[in-house]
């Protein structure tokens, strides 16, 4: 399904009234107005507008507006409603209109449902088209061959600029937007592009090689999208050659795919810096379990704390304020940790992360955990001491958030560079695990400190 990121807040308000004409509508069963009235809606309201609608005024609209339901209305709404819409009208509704969508764009509606489903919609297409579609399904989930466009021209490095002047004329095939044709050497591999925009002037005998541009970045079908992501911000491509594992062009990647790929690889970050599963969509229970890890480990930490400050029962019942100073310490580890998990998780993200350059965040976070662990600690020790009356147990409390910030700021920068060193995800060693560490060590360092100067 297509991501929907946020729109304006006039977008919103226009929207809104929209959702109150259509309500109407069908609350007056006026058909003809309600028809006149969705034929001025962009294809992405209308399913916004739908998914707000109660479940029978849902109904409802699927059996008014049917005409409007096709298959890039299914596109655009969240896979339960597309449930709804399919069980309503059937499979054969969608025939017509599943054959003028793209390839890619068929993938994308058929991948997120149950395999019986995926066979229904891909027994409305053509054998041929059958084909291409089940190849995306083979590639592995998060590759880029299920991003990638397979509406592309090549030529050979032999070919004359007539050659694609005819191609695009008497071409019925012809991508439905492109600006570029590849050229590829004998075996097919991609060896640099043409733009159409050289060819306008050109003479027809010219080969396409005098108007190459060869410095192309071919990615691997396999790649990952988080390659994908980083190679296009690096290089600011606006299309890559997609290629198989013997280098055969197979598929290219434009900025509009590639938009797909950054929306749904920051949203998973976003979330799993949280702790929270990346599929919003999932079933009841799935979304339950995918939390419950995570409450885990929040108990696991809750379970650490008080047996940490039992260690040091005779620091606290000798220093009774001490107790009330706890919180504070753990609480600031805790930010300062997540704060450094997000910034190394962006320069995952964003691939300005290499091997030889880790110490760099490292020392930098670190850094900047000792200076601002200086300050805040010098301005809580002393309010502390103020209202206490003890200076010695602000100076602990100084003590203790400055030692606390500098090592939440060390595990939150290394722990995600040592969890991708050894093959995991970066950004699923962050939340819950952080903040663990850090609310445990907070606790143990205050009081260590508490024991060794004030007893």
């Amino acid at each position: 399904m297509v991501a929907k990121p946020a729109v304006s807040v006039q977008r919103n308000e226009a929207l809104e009234e929209s959702s109150r004409q259509v309500r109407q509508c069908l609350e007056s069963h006026n058909q003809s107005q309600l028809r006149k009235l969705l034929g001025t809606l962009h294809i992405a309201d209308l399913a916004d507008i739908f998914e707000d609608l109660p479940l029978v005024s849902r109904e409802q609209f699927i059996k008014e507006a049917s005409d409007f339901l096709d298959a890039d209305f299914l596109l655009n709404v969240n896979e339960s409603y597309c449930q709804q819409v399919i069980e309503q009208l059937g499979f054969e509704h969608f025939r017509a209109s599943l054959k003028t969508l793209p390839n890619e764009d068929i993938f994308t509606l058929i991948e997120a449902f149950d395999e019986p489903t995926q066979e229904s919609f891909l027994k409305l297409l053509p054998s041929v088209r059958q084909k291409s579609v089940r190849l995306f399904l083979a590639y592995p989930e998060s590759s880029v061959g299920r991003y990638m466009s397979v509406d592309f021209l090549q030529f050979s490095e032999k070919d004359t600029v007539q050659k694609v002047r005819e191609a695009v004329r008497n071409d019925p095939n012809l991508p439905e937007n492109f600006s570029e044709v590849f050229i590829v050497n004998r075996v097919h591999h991609p060896v640099g592009v043409v733009f159409l925009k050289d060819l306008l002037n050109a003479p027809d005998d010219a080969p396409l090689t005098n108007y190459m541009e060869n410095d192309i970045l071919p990615l691997s079908v396999s790649a990952s999208k988080e390659e994908a992501s980083a190679l296009f911000s690096k290089y600011r491509s606006v299309r890559v050659p997609v290629v198989s594992s013997q280098g055969t062009i197979v598929g290219i990647l434009r900025s509009d795919n590639i938009l797909d790929v950054v929306f749904d690889e920051n949203s998973e970050r976003i979330l799993d810096v949280g702790g929270m599963p990346s599929d919003a969509d999932d079933s009841f229970w799935r979304g339950c379990w995918g939390r419950l890890r995570w409450i885990a480990v929040t108990v696991l930490n809750a379970s650490l704390s008080p047996l940490v400050i039992h260690a040091f029962n005779d620091v606290t019942e000798h220093i009774s304020s001490l107790t009330s100073l706890l919180p504070l310490v753990a609480s600031i580890g805790g930010v300062v940790g997540i704060q450094s998990v997000s910034v190394i998780v962006k320069e995952f993200a964003e691939g300005n992360l290499r091997a030889k350059h880790f110490w760099r965040p490292i020392c930098r976070e670190v850094s900047m955990g000792l200076v601002n662990g200086f300050i805040i600690g010098i301005i809580v020790g002393c309010a502390a001491a103020a209202w206490l009356g003890e200076p010695t147990v602000g100076f602990v409390l100084c003590l203790a958030m400055f030692a606390s910030m500098t090592w939440a700021a060390f595990v939150g920068t290394a722990l995600p560079i040592l969890s991708a060193r050894i093959g995991f995800d970066s950004s699923l060693c962050s939340g819950p695990i952080v903040t663990t560490l850090t609310d445990v060590s907070g606790f143990a360092l205050f009081l260590a400190l508490a024991k060794v100067i004030l007893m």
